[in-house]
């Protein structure tokens, strides 16, 4: 769900360099998440090592580095949900084995669905399933009937005997403000992402001990056996698998994260699950101008921002009118736009269209429609789009009611050839319309960017829109521009270039592109290269 960008939760880290670290005691567990959500919830409760959380960048893979309850943790999402294929848990396990010989034991945290959600044994959204083994259920024999023929999986034993100690005195409190408790049972894991409530009967009829499922435990398990380490699973009910995964599905899983934290970090308090002599003590003080390579702009970030001629005409269109904006991908589109509206103080929305692939233009006015609803709003279907159009202006009304708002759409995923972009422009031009005639107590404006330049599709009848909304083509950086932005990060950094290498050369190497400039020094810095050349900077851009 889209929400204001003044509730986004910002984390603030520093890059290291992985060649700093890699032969230090720097953690003892390896926290596994499989979602941005679980990342997020991961990022919210952990500590930093010393000043900050560290955040370090190995052939592409990003770890968290910090402190949860009595211990340092190394922190990675799998690319990939599930338990096999690249990017699945088994892989990113053994990726961070090869990465860190520090790391000891590991925690899989995160979300799972419950099996019993009606009486006589009745489970809660939020409640915490610790398992004690994991039945695979992908292992079937198919004649005449499925059989399952997948082994049990087996946890450390030491750290289940520990969650006996915490689950004792944890309790949580889910999104609803039930109180939720952990239990310590078997689950079912698999491939699939399951919300049908014929195959979650079958399963629990099947594995009739267990009390959820996921997907990501038998990857662990097997990689954790191979390597010999212990390892435990922490899941939190989020869902019931019944087909109604859908509702509410972002604070569902967003409290239920956050409630398999809780319970992780209070069991990390426990200071005999790694033997003492083993511990990792590292600490880290280190200031390295993580800011200056904001991909995400707010008023932090002001002295790292590369002002443009494009800035003063948004503070100066943005007063007026809505804005939309177009060119070709990394050249700062999003940030300017960010920038502009937060330094008008003004409300904004931003809505961010880059995962609805393949959606209609219909599905595309019902996602948005979605993103502006609160929490306890009830979802509407449309039998129409100008019906729909209208229930947007409708929430906008209430959330904003006196006000001056922007809805900002980014990365609309359609062809600009596509006759379905023509579509969506002039569905957007109803929009702005309907806003002016039957809006009285709200203000709305649009503020979009995009690759493809919307100005085709608009017909002569529909030259109007100009009023509202002003179309403008953000061009590539030039030379200077782009000096600029390298001489603000070597500063920051404290990286420089070598005898016979040139700013200018790694800016033409860099295809004139802010965006690729800032990944080169993102590389620079992980992997501890702080006076660049050609042969450097070719392999950075490999990475």
């Amino acid at each position: 769900m889209g929400r204001c960008i003044g509730d986004l939760l910002l984390i603030f880290m520093k890059t290291v360099s992985y060649i700093k670290l890699k032969e230090e005691n720097i953690a003892d567990f390896l926290i596994l998440t499989a979602t941005k959500t679980e990342t997020e919830a991961f990022l919210h409760i952990v500590q930093p090592i010393g000043d900050d959380v560290l955040e370090v960048l190995v052939c592409g893979r990003c770890y968290h580095i910090g402190h949860l309850g009595q211990y340092n943790v190394i922190q990675c999402q799998c690319s990939t949900m599930g338990a096999s294929g690249e990017g699945s848990s088994i892989i990113t396990c053994n990726n961070a084995f090869s990465d860190w010989s520090c790391i000891k034991q590991v925690i899989m945290v995160g979300i799972a669905f419950g099996m019993y959600d009606e009486e006589p044994v009745s489970q809660k959204f939020g409640d915490v399933l610790i398992a004690d083994k994991i039945y695979p259920y992908e292992n079937q024999r198919v004649g005449d009937e499925i059989k399952y023929r997948g082994e049990p999986c087996v946890p450390s034993s030491d750290l289940i005997k520990a969650c006996y100690v915490t689950k004792r005195k944890w309790c949580g409190k889910n999104y609803q403000g039930e109180n939720c408790h952990a239990y310590i049972c078997p689950l079912v894991t698999g491939e699939k992402l399951v919300d049908n409530i014929g195959l979650r009967n079958l399963l629990k009829k099947t594995y009739p001990d267990a009390k959820g499922g996921e997907m990501e435990g038998q990857g662990v398990s097997s990689a954790c056996s191979n390597a010999g380490k212990p390892w435990l699973l922490i899941k939190s009910i989020c869902d019931f698998a019944d087909g109604n995964k859908g509702e509410q599905k972002h604070e569902k899983q967003e409290s239920a994260a956050s409630l398999a934290f809780e319970f992780c970090s209070k069991l990390l308090e426990i200071d005999n699950l790694v033997e003492e002599t083993c511990r990792s003590s590292f600490h880290l003080v280190e200031n390295n101008g993580r800011d200056a390579l904001f991909q995400i702009y707010d008023l932090d970030k002001e002295p790292y921002y590369i002002r443009r001629e494009i800035d003063e005409y948004l503070e100066l269109c943005l007063k007026t009118h809505g804005c939309w904006v177009f060119g070709e991908s990394g050249i700062g589109k999003s940030v300017a736009l960010t920038r502009a509206l937060t330094k008008r103080n003004s409300s904004f929305i931003l809505i961010d269209l880059s995962t609805c692939l393949n959606f209609t233009v219909d599905e595309l006015f019902s996602f948005i429609y979605e993103c502006l609803l609160d929490e306890n709003d009830r979802m509407l279907e449309f039998d129409s789009r100008m019906k729909c159009i209208k229930a947007i202006l409708n929430v906008l009304e209430k959330r904003f009611y006196g006000k001056e708002v922007f809805l900002f759409i980014e990365e609309i995923p359609i062809d600009g050839e596509d006759e379905a972009y023509g579509d969506f422009v002039r569905s957007l031009y109803a929009l702005i319309i309907s806003a002016e005639r039957n809006l009285h107590h709200v203000k709305v404006r649009l503020v979009l960017s995009s690759i493809n330049s919307p100005k085709k599709f608009i017909s002569p009848t529909q030259s109007k829109i100009e009023s509202y909304l002003k179309f403008k083509e953000m061009r590539r950086w030039s030379d200077d521009e782009c000096v600029t932005l390298v001489n603000v990060l070597c500063q920051a950094l404290g990286v420089s270039f070598s005898d016979g290498y040139s700013c200018e050369q790694l800016v033409y190497s860099l295809d004139n592109s802010p965006r690729k400039i800032k990944n080169c020094f993102n590389q620079a810095v992980a992997c501890n290269q702080f006076v660049l050349d050609e042969y450097i900077v070719e392999h950075l851009i490999e990475c």
